[in-house]
């Protein structure tokens, strides 16, 4: 995410082909802010979304937030288990910073 290229597609050409044919730019630091629920149970709605969309969404990557309804996930399934954000920034402190207001505002509710 970090790079400008598809970083699985050139891991197979030089596995294939024994060659790269794009170099890594590393031109942006990139992370992921897991967000867990408030509650075991099942997801019932998200706060703060449309505020980090209004200020970050242009740094957004991607993100995975389960529609209402979606059974909340253990810890153990892992950081990607429940709600999700990712985002590249050419500055990594600037970065840390938008995932940290990630965290600190966006909210998963589950009852």
């Amino acid at each position: 995410a970090g790079n400008d290229i598809d970083i699985y597609r050139q891991w197979a050409n030089t596995i294939v082909h024994g060659t790269v044919d794009q170099p890594l730019s590393r031109r942006r630091a990139a992370g992921i802010v897991a967000l867990r629920p408030d509650h075991d149970g099942q997801i019932s709605w998200y706060e703060g979304v449309d505020e980090i969309q209004h200020h970050y969404g242009g740094y957004v990557l991607d993100t995975h937030l389960p529609s209402p309804g979606t059974p909340t996930q253990p810890v153990e399934a892992g950081y990607m288990a429940n709600a999700w954000v990712r985002m590249a920034h050419e500055d990594y402190d600037a970065l840390r910073s938008m995932l940290d207001a990630v965290g600190r505002t966006v909210k998963v509710h589950a009852n």
